[in-house]
This record gives C-alpha cells, structure tokens and sequence, in this order.
C-alpha cells in the first residue's frame, strides 16, 4: 500500500489521501457483496466452506511425508513448473 507506515506522521494532504484510499476500498469491498446480493448468513457459509477446504489443504501439507520444491521456493526468472521438473529429474537420474 502506498501509504504504509505511521499514519500519526502523515502531513495533511497524506492523511487525506489515505482516508479516501480507505473509504473507497470499503465502497468497493461492500458492494461487491450487495451485487451478489449475499446476507450475512451467506458470507459466513461461505467463509465456513473456504475454511473447511484450506483446513483440508494444511492438513495435507503439514503430513505429507516429503519435501517437495515448486517454482517459487526457486528465485529464478522464467523457471516453471516443467523446467524444474526436468532439472530435478535430471539430477536424480
């Protein structure tokens, strides 16, 4: 965010700038949920069964029973998934 720091420290023109900043993400936020024309019922469901699948997801992570390298635990331009394939397999064989 532009504004990151200490917002006490912001002169005035700052400060006003990061309250709209703040006012028109809210706007954005809200009414994304009124176009969908979800109740509050409905983003806790929601917000319940995305829950539910991450649980899934690190459960699966923090049991899997080897390490595994992906691409972005690689700092390297252009590397994807199929390149590092090939390299690791390269190496093991």
């Amino acid at each position: 965010m532009q504004f990151a720091g200490c917002w006490e420290d912001f002169n005035d023109e700052d400060f006003h700038l990061f309250s709209k900043d703040i006012a028109k993400r809210r706007k954005a936020a809200f009414s994304k949920r009124e176009k969908l024309n979800l109740s509050f019922t409905d983003t806790e469901r929601i917000s319940g069964e995305i829950y539910a699948e991450l649980e899934i997801v690190i459960e699966h992570l923090i049991n899997k029973a080897e390490a595994a390298l992906t691409p972005s635990d690689i700092d390297f331009d252009g590397l994807g998934i199929d390149e590092l394939d090939d390299v690791l397999n390269g190496i093991k064989g």
